[in-house]
């Protein structure tokens, strides 16, 4: 089970992957047809086709964007693309890739987009930000920034990129787990031997 901030998925004995709960960003990569109708909520779990074969190992997500770990080591990002919570400007997001409908603020990806970020082996959701480890103890944060939960040391409202934490900020000792809330991340360090 992997329960997010207001949908929720599962795996089964298959390894194929199963959604259900809001759906108003496409955030559990259910889409029918050109994404244009988007069925909100999704009462009944559906299988999310886009992730068959990319071996998924962890899902996260928060208010409507969802974050998918392979188990080689990649990051996929899915749903709301605004305030970079998906690690990305929506600029970068090439125009067939996403859904845009100003009416209503909706700008959301059409299928899961990988991130550029390799060797991943930790990733934390919170409502609007998120934060990746790396193999070699790097702690990286994006997302909204509105009250610094994303520890970066910068100022913006939103981080659209990858930002990755100095090694300073933890006496250069390796992350090696994170968790994110809803306005604060936490980090935790190797210390010692242990």
């Amino acid at each position: 089970m992997h329960p997010c901030s207001n949908h929720a998925f599962a795996e089964d004995s298959d390894g194929d992957i199963w959604a259900w709960g809001l759906n108003d960003f496409l955030q559990t990569g259910v889409v029918e047809g050109d994404g244009k109708r988007i069925d909100n909520p999704i009462i009944l779990p559906q299988k999310v086709e886009v992730l068959k074969g990319l071996g998924v190992y962890k899902i996260v997500g928060g208010d409507s964007y969802t974050l998918v770990q392979t188990y080689d080591g990649l990051c996929y990002g899915m749903g709301n693309v605004r305030n970079g919570r998906l690690g990305m400007s929506p600029y970068e997001f090439e125009e067939e890739d996403v859904y845009s409908d100003d009416a209503v603020g909706r700008l959301c990806t059409l299928r899961p987009k990988l991130l550029p970020i390799d060797n991943v082996v930790d990733i934390a959701a919170g409502v609007r930000h998120s934060a990746i480890i790396t193999g070699n103890g790097e702690a990286y944060v994006f997302g909204s920034n509105s009250h610094h939960q994303c520890g970066a040391n910068r100022h913006d409202e939103d981080i659209a990129g990858l930002t990755m934490i100095e090694p300073q900020t933890f006496q250069n000792r390796p992350v090696w787990t994170i968790q994110c809330g809803e306005n604060f991340t936490v980090f935790g360090v190797k210390a010692g031997d242990l």
